[in-house]
């Protein structure tokens, strides 16, 4: 009976021997997963729009001040730039009611012919056809006055926002 016991641990203890030192494959599959999230940034390179000094009983086009931007996106589709004005109304600074339509306001859209009224609500100045790399891409948008010839003596403010958007 010992002999047999003794064999019998001996077998047992080859058996966890081969199971647990066997040279072999494990197969652990790993999947690997990463979200990057969608980016639309706009840059205006200037502060203002400043239109300078325009002699008074002046009508029709103003020559145009070109407005720099920088927009970048990661979106494949690409993305679309808006401009808006804030007021329906460019309204005086100095303090009168004095007052004149943000419509004589104008834009030149991106591949446009003719130039387009500002309004209070989003109007497409870009449309970006891809994402673009990490320097973005940079483009101009022509902006003009278009008086005319009635309005009073004064400095006038409105408030553009422009706004990207990912497709």
């Amino acid at each position: 009976m010992g002999r047999r016991r003794a064999l019998a641990f001996i077998g047992i203890f080859i058996s966890l021997f081969i199971v647990l030192y066997t040279p072999g494959q494990a197969a652990n599959p790993l999947d690997a997963t990463v979200t990057i999230n969608a980016v639309a940034i706009l840059t205006v390179t200037q502060e203002e729009i400043d239109f300078g000094s325009v002699p008074g009983l002046t009508s029709g086009p103003q020559p145009p001040v070109t407005v720099n931007l920088n927009a970048k996106c990661n979106r494949k589709p690409g993305y679309t730039v808006y401009v808006r004005g804030q007021n329906p109304y460019f309204n005086s600074l100095d303090g009168d009611p004095q007052s004149f339509p943000l419509s004589r306001l104008e834009f030149l859209p991106s591949g446009a012919a003719s130039y387009a009224a500002v309004t209070t609500s989003d109007q497409m100045v870009y449309e970006g056809a891809r994402n673009t790399t990490a320097a973005g891409d940079s483009f101009s948008v022509l902006f003009r006055l278009n008086l005319s010839g009635d309005e009073a003596s004064g400095t006038y403010t409105n408030t553009l926002t422009f706004t990207i958007v990912a497709k």
